[in-house]
């Protein structure tokens, strides 16, 4: 939902996946979160940059902005593991002509995801910390499998199934070092999206 996670997800600071979080009973609308919002945090720091253009986010798409302007339209699916609300983040096609197509053939999206909470007029989005899901693979053998492209980085890319994903929520949602507050982004409402 975020450009910001867009740059998150080059360093490698988010949890990346070949494969969807949720699995399709799991998907559930989230109105509170349609409409223009304005980020006030960014992974855990102040937006220092006044008058950005605003995050727009609909049912299944966002247009969303970083720091420098750059726009990154993304794919959006909310979906709900028990009372906690996560939305599956993957990049969309890009505006018609913004880039050479035999690039875009070449490019393999991942997934990103994050645990959303709207109260009133301010939205938090909270992405799975790598280093977290690493400790809890080693304490619960959860058997996710993944690669390294690069050796002797900590950046794995992962492809479970979307059903292990699921159990790995279901079992951790609550805990705040696998969603800490510390990468957060928080935004302000504009305005409703059109139609709420």
């Amino acid at each position: 939902m975020a450009a910001g996670l867009v740059g998150l997800l080059l360093s490698g600071c988010v949890v990346q996946s070949l494969t969807p979080y949720y699995v399709e009973a799991a998907t559930a609308p989230m109105p509170e979160a349609l409409g223009s919002w304005r980020p006030v945090v960014r992974n855990g720091k102040k937006a220092e940059k006044a008058g950005e253009e605003p995050w727009i986010v609909g049912q299944d798409r966002a247009i969303v902005f970083d720091d420098k302007g750059s726009r990154a339209p993304l794919k959006v699916v909310f979906f709900r593991v028990g009372d906690t609300r996560f939305v599956d983040i993957t990049a969309a096609a890009p505006p018609a002509g913004s880039v050479n197509l035999l690039w875009l053939f070449h490019v393999v999206p991942v997934h990103t995801v994050c645990k959303v909470e709207v109260r009133g007029d301010r939205m938090v989005l909270l992405p799975m910390d790598p280093a977290a899901l690493h400790a809890i693979e080693a304490r619960h053998d959860l058997g996710l499998p993944h690669i390294r492209p690069m050796e002797g980085e900590d950046f794995d890319i992962y492809h479970p199934s979307p059903a292990a994903w699921q159990r790995l929520l279901v079992r951790h949602a609550g805990d705040g070092r696998l969603f800490p507050d510390s990468g957060r982004y928080e935004l302000v409402r504009i305005n409703p999206a059109p139609g709420r």
